[in-house]
């Protein structure tokens, strides 16, 4: 990320012509830093989401395998899935699991998010009062 008062540190350069070393030395640097600044936050909000799904794996993974099948099935009825899947079979979940890892990941992600936006609004309420 970068800030408006690193744009108006930019050096004077010229209209006539391009100074090609002088303009790659400072875009280098401010990519340099705007990616600094990127990895930063998203190495923090990946250690974020997977202590999110370490601590709530009691139900978060069987909500994601839950929310992938139901996808899975067109949103039909869980009672009209494949007998091994609704009855639970652990051979019939791991191969769901596997099948659908992907989109189990984009349903622990969406709980991560809605918490993450529920425990600021709840701070945000908590100040108001």
């Amino acid at each position: 990320m970068l800030s408006g008062q690193d744009l108006a540190n930019a050096p004077n350069f010229p209209d006539e012509h391009v100074e090609y070393e002088r303009v790659i030395d400072f875009k280098q640097g401010l990519l340099r830093k705007a990616a600094g600044a990127f990895l930063a936050t998203v190495r923090t909000l990946i250690v974020a989401l997977r202590h999110f799904c370490q601590s709530n794996r009691v139900w978060l993974d069987d909500y994601a395998l839950f929310m992938a099948c139901k996808r899975i099935h067109k949103d039909v009825a869980w009672v009209h899935w494949d007998a091994g899947l609704r009855q639970r079979d652990s051979a019939v979940l791991e191969e769901w699991r596997n099948q659908l890892s992907s989109e189990t990941e984009v349903h622990k992600f969406a709980q991560f998010e809605f918490f993450r936006q529920w425990q600021k609004l709840r701070a945000h309420c908590a100040a108001a009062v």
